[in-house]
């Protein structure tokens, strides 16, 4: 076999035996290989591994090794492995517990038959994925698993209906921290979720079956929630213990017009809110119409797929240092009400691309420091942006102004020169 020494790489050969090497980026499908004493400085991922070994390496948790339809035997033995992808997998091996390094553990497009008991046998595991897998429940098992912070499991396609039983269990995972559910067949969410004290990020996305979220308000330490309304009865009614949360995201589907009313306890308990995120509302000045008088500390306020009014003068109530219209339907004109925000900041309209013209009121964002314009270019010419208004010089404080996409742009008002701090992008 080829031999290479001493040497600093970013690709490999197959049949080759490597000493003391140190490798930077890679992506390889690998076989036949030896590495010894050798350092991985960057992110690497193998594939393959047939005939391969490892010796004295220090792999500085950079290196993803990821194995198609069946985990070999002899990686088993491979007890330095920290992250590890599977795809296309029916069972795991019964002595999956020799990989007593491994905290990150992916399984992708998997299909079991029963729950996979040896994922108990993972104490290390740290991060635990599913992803597009059909796994009807999660084992008692994973009880055991007492050093796990991130538990995700999500599905993005019909091939795998996915998860439908969260077990009871759930609750005593004591150092979790992020527990993401996402398109998934779930039945209920189990009341001892609110068991989990650690626990500081909650996203509950497109679960059609789920009506209510019991144990909710226990989680006095989470700080993230997100949650689709679309398909609940009703939005929890108990959080006044919340007083932890810092970032909010109300979302639902598009094309539904059932629009859900906040209830006031879950506003007023809300102390150390900044952050709020409504995403495919067809009405959301309602939602802050009745939200201004508890919410006006916050000082994030975004939009995702989301219809504007023209007039939407709930803005003005709100001392927000951010404000972003992504993906919005807006009405050519961006209501003026934006313009009258004047603590803002950051201004980011990115793929609303029926906005034709910036309101004159624009020119009050004295504060303002950057806007982003971003990918704004429709298949109608005459519907995207022509100009931007003379009012624009007025942004003394406008450091970054991204134009990117902008195809009709054709120049920029001269009052823009008086701006000597502005870089602008466009392309």
């Amino acid at each position: 076999m080829k031999q290479v020494e001493l040497q600093n790489l970013n690709y490999v050969e197959n049949n080759t035996v490597y000493r003391n090497c140190t490798f930077g980026y890679l992506y390889a499908s690998i076989e036949n290989i030896s590495f010894i004493d050798c350092n991985f400085e960057d992110y690497v991922e193998f594939t393959g591994l047939l005939g391969c070994e490892f010796k004295g390496c220090d792999f500085l948790n950079k290196v993803v090794f990821r194995i198609h339809q069946e985990i070999p035997e002899h990686l088993a033995d491979w007890f330095f492995i920290t992250n590890l992808v599977c795809e296309y997998l029916k069972k795991l091996p019964k002595n999956l517990s020799k990989l007593s390094s491994l905290k990150n553990f992916t399984l992708h497009m998997c299909s079991f038959e029963s729950p996979p008991k040896q994922i108990g046998d993972l104490t290390s595991l740290q991060s635990l994925y599913f992803c597009e897998s059909d796994i009807k429940e999660l084992p008692k098992e994973i009880v055991n698993l007492q050093s796990l912070v991130t538990l995700e499991i999500c599905n993005e396609t019909e091939n795998y209906p996915g998860l439908t039983n969260l077990p009871p269990e759930i609750g005593k995972l004591a150092s979790l921290k992020r527990l993401v559910l996402g398109d998934l067949f779930l039945e209920n969410i189990p009341k001892e979720i609110g068991e989990i004290t650690s626990l500081n990020t909650l996203i509950i996305d497109v679960c059609p079956n789920v009506k209510k979220l019991p144990g909710i308000d226990k989680l006095k330490s989470l700080k993230h929630l997100t949650i689709n309304i679309a398909y609940l009865k009703e939005l929890p009614q108990c959080l006044d213990n919340l007083k932890s949360l810092e970032g909010l995201h109300l979302t639902k589907l598009y094309g539904q017009n059932e629009e859900h009313k906040i209830p006031e306890v879950l506003i007023r308990s809300l102390d150390n809110l900044t952050l709020l995120e409504l995403s495919c509302l067809n009405k959301p000045q309602e939602f802050l119409n009745e939200i201004i008088k508890e919410l006006s500390h916050i000082k994030h306020l975004n939009f995702y797929g989301c219809i504007i009014p023209e007039k939407f003068d709930a803005l003005e109530k709100f001392s927000v240092t951010t404000l972003e219209f992504c993906e919005c339907q807006i009405n050519e004109v961006l209501p003026s009400a934006v313009g009258n925000v004047t603590s803002l900041t950051y201004l980011n309209l990115h793929e609303c691309y029926n906005i034709q013209q910036l309101p004159e009121e624009i020119g009050n964002l004295n504060s303002l420091t950057r806007l982003d314009f971003t990918n704004n270019s429709y298949n109608d010419p005459q519907e995207e942006l022509q100009e931007l208004p003379k009012e624009i010089g007025n942004l003394n404080s406008l450091t970054h102004l991204s134009l990117t996409g902008c195809s009709q742009l054709k120049k920029l008002p001269k009052e823009i020169d008086n701006l000597h701090a502005l870089t602008v992008i466009k392309n």
